[in-house]
């Protein structure tokens, strides 16, 4: 599934059009022009990738004032965390703390419904939280988040007062958000509560789904992967997705990848990245689908099982964007190809020819991808 991940600063630009409190800030995009006048110290100063772990990454921190602000800016600009560069960075006036709170609208899958998650312990370390830590509502998509369950949501949060009122106001905005961008997540961790009891967005984490992109303009040019890997494919028309495993899986479907990947884990493999080329086999030329095989080194894998079936895509079209893209490292990194449908015998002689293992057999290609990663593992 794809997703369009908006970095911190697009995410809060939309919660200030919906009227949620953000901090006041400044985005900068050079080292060269800063211009901190109206800010008031000290500021937190946080490097802008579409992935979380910033924190963590030492991507988020804090000047005390305009001298340290332009020593610590280039140390976060063009700063990689999670395979994502970043750009941009944003620096808002520090709020001074009275608790961090949790509060999000997701997609629950199972259910198939929008979730409402809130819990009273916020920050950085939010996914070490057990389950019982943090409320769930799940929203019946037909009658949509109701008052009374926005207020059940604020007494879970321990508010009381007009700090309740606003969170009342901060999730009925975030609910409509949530509705109006097609998200699949609104999540603003964390929540501040300041001296002066306020209720602030200090992060904002913003997921669109891809498929209402055509409702969306303003998101078309933002990243869709959760790592560089994932967004090169995607730009060049595929799918990826990256774990950490062994095997480099390359197939022509999600069905037939779902069905790959189940199938090295039952027989004792790991998958290092999953690759779905339905979008590019169609290509008549093997240039596009060479550059986009050739991204699997990228996360370099233990070996390379590309499993095709083709009705009317050329498996020989194909199998020459195979020989362009992986032809020299196949001693590196072993390459097992089992692909069938049309054009395939052509497709064999070209790959057997470039020193590829070539089989007709899905079974005996998930065997030998597993032998040659242990091997190499």
């Amino acid at each position: 599934m794809v997703m369009v991940r908006l970095c911190e600063y697009h995410g809060k630009q939309l919660m200030t059009r919906y009227q949620i409190p953000v901090p006041k800030g400044i985005l900068l995009s050079n080292i060269e022009s800063i211009n901190l006048e109206g800010l008031n110290f000290p500021v937190v100063m946080k490097a802008q990738v579409p992935v979380g772990g910033r924190g963590k990454a030492g991507g988020i921190k804090v000047a005390t004032s305009p001298s340290e602000a332009k020593e610590i800016l280039p140390q976060l600009m063009g700063m990689e965390i999670g395979g994502f560069k970043a750009e941009k960075v944003l620096i808002e006036e520090k709020l001074d703390t009275v608790r961090e709170l949790y509060v999000s609208l997701s997609v629950d899958r199972d259910a198939g419904n929008p979730l409402l998650m809130a819990s009273v312990s916020g920050g950085m370390d939010i996914e070490e939280l057990d389950s019982a830590e943090i409320y769930r509502k799940s929203i019946d998509p037909l009658l949509g988040l109701q008052s009374f369950e926005i207020r059940n949501a604020a007494t879970k949060l321990n508010l009381q007062g007009e700090l309740r009122s606003q969170a009342v106001d901060m999730l009925s905005k975030m609910y409509r958000m949530f509705g109006e961008l097609d998200a699949f997540l609104v999540e603003i961790n964390p929540a501040i509560v300041t001296k002066d009891n306020k209720l602030v967005a200090a992060d904002a984490r913003v997921v669109i789904d891809d498929n209402a992109l055509f409702r969306h303009e303003e998101f078309k040019g933002v990243p869709r992967g959760t790592n560089a890997f994932e967004q090169k494919v995607i730009e060049l028309g595929a799918s990826a997705a990256q774990v950490n495993g062994g095997i480099g899986v390359i197939t022509s479907g999600a069905g037939l990848g779902m069905a790959t990947i189940d199938t090295l884990k039952f027989n004792g493999g790991s998958v290092a990245a999953v690759m779905d080329l339905g979008g590019v086999v169609f290509d008549p030329e093997p240039s596009r689908i060479a550059k986009c095989v050739s991204y699997m080194k990228d996360v370099n894998p233990k070996a390379i099982f590309i499993n095709f079936y083709f009705q009317f895509a050329r498996c020989d079209t194909f199998a020459k964007g195979i020989v362009e893209a992986l032809g020299g490292s196949t001693k590196s990194i072993p390459t097992v190809v089992r692909l069938k449908g049309n054009k395939a015998d052509e497709a064999r002689a070209i790959l057997e020819q470039a020193n590829f293992i070539v089989t007709d057999s899905f079974r005996e290609g998930c065997r030998k991808a597993i032998e040659l990663s242990q091997v190499r593992g």
